[in-house]
């Protein structure tokens, strides 16, 4: 399990059952708030795309710096 922690963000990745054993350890001493899955951290977006078989990948892309290192 990887959990990294930005000021007062913290994300977690890996498997649910280690994901969920980590929050409810964590809900004990810490009010917490979920806010799904993750959507842009420090300069990069992340897309979750999920397969017809219902697995998760995630695309990662930066096209906004992109643009603005162009111009």
């Amino acid at each position: 399990m990887l959990i990294a922690v930005y000021v007062d963000d913290v994300l977690i990745a890996g498997k649910k059952k280690d994901i969920d054993g980590f929050k409810a350890e964590f809900k004990k001493t810490y009010k917490i708030t979920e806010l799904g899955d993750l959507k842009r951290h420090l300069g990069i977006w992340f897309e979750w795309i999920k397969s017809e078989s219902g697995e998760k990948s995630i695309k990662l892309h930066m096209d906004d710096m992109a643009t603005k290192i162009v111009k």
